[in-house]
């Protein structure tokens, strides 16, 4: 019953706080969203054509579900990594409340981040199970990728997920299964996917300029203030911009020290660090998927969300045996 009050609590403030979101229009690019064509398989294209004709409003109430749908996994989830009960409730109120979740479960076109975060806490949740479990999480994992190319990141994630679980050898079974469904599902549709374009700047220059809006992001995760990123990361020097780069490795290398005695702090930093990571180095073209040449904003680190949650509720149990 104590589960089911806070629980009631939570969606209650949540639905408070977003209550303004359920009257709202369309925003910068969200009508082009849902017009968009189904030029390939997209799980996300698919719940716009789904709404076909619907109103804004529609769009964003399911918008609203599905972030609700996202924390609830993300609880869960923590708690098979080990987090207590109050530590899980914790993670999920950081993922309902959190300022940096707002630009993916208010904006229409922020649908994309949601249904991967979805499709990949499930295939994260039910994969550490087996038989028909492992089968439904296989298949939620290869279907990451068709709710916005990032979600590919699964094939590392879920493999993160059971190391944690101390399921070492599963996880190198899961790895090299979603590395060959991924492999068979997306090899002959990179050009269709990702087309071919020019990068928009050096490779050096696009490292440095997205660790510094992800640095930045990170910060922002933590304390939570201060204008979006996108607008003025590139007005940030050089030198800074290097400094936010080995900040990343600094992070890294925390992760890496503190495995044994907080481990679950490490598999939060880890699972942010692989979310982080392609946006570093990959620059995609203007697409359906992905926008070309643009600082890491807010709504990509959506999914990287869920590692901070993990930290948030680990911290909790932490702060409460401390006071205990």
């Amino acid at each position: 019953m104590r589960h089911v009050v806070i629980g009631v609590l939570l969606g209650s403030v949540y639905l408070w706080a977003y209550a303004g979101v359920r009257s709202a229009g369309y925003v910068y690019e969200d009508d082009h969203w849902v017009a968009a064509p189904a030029c390939c398989p997209s799980v996300t294209l698919a719940t716009f054509a789904a709404q076909d004709g619907a109103s804004p409003r529609s769009h964003h109430l399911l918008n609203i579900a599905l972030h609700a749908a996202v924390a609830a996994l993300v609880g869960l989830w923590a708690r098979r990594l080990g987090v207590s009960a109050s530590g899980a409730w914790v993670a999920v109120a950081l993922m309902l409340w959190h300022p940096m979740a707002v630009e993916a479960a208010a904006y229409v076109a922020g649908r994309a981040e949601l249904v991967t975060a979805l499709l990949v806490m499930a295939a994260c949740g039910l994969m550490v199970g087996g038989g028909w479990a492992l089968a439904a999480g296989l298949t939620f994992g290869l279907a990451a990728g068709y709710g916005k190319v990032t979600g590919l990141a699964v094939v590392a994630l879920v493999p993160l997920t059971l190391v944690g679980r101390g399921q070492v050898r599963r996880a190198i079974v899961v790895l090299v299964l979603l590395v060959v469904g991924a492999v068979a599902l997306w090899a002959g549709r990179v050009e269709e996917v990702f087309g071919w374009s020019t990068p928009s700047v050096g490779a050096i220059a696009w490292f440095y300029l997205q660790a510094t809006a992800a640095v930045r992001l990170i910060g922002m995760t933590v304390v939570p203030v201060g204008q979006s990123v996108v607008f003025d990361v590139e007005l940030v020097p050089v030198a800074a911009q290097a400094m936010a780069a080995m900040w990343l490795v600094v992070l890294g290398g925390f992760a890496w020290m503190v495995r044994g005695r907080w481990p679950l702090v490490a598999i939060g930093i880890v699972w942010m660090m692989i979310v982080i990571a392609p946006r570093l180095i990959v620059q995609l073209p203007d697409h359906v998927f992905q926008t070309a040449g643009t600082a890491f904003g807010e709504r990509h680190l959506y999914l990287a969300l869920p590692g901070a949650a993990l930290i948030a509720g680990t911290l909790w149990d932490g702060g409460r045996r401390r006071i205990g």
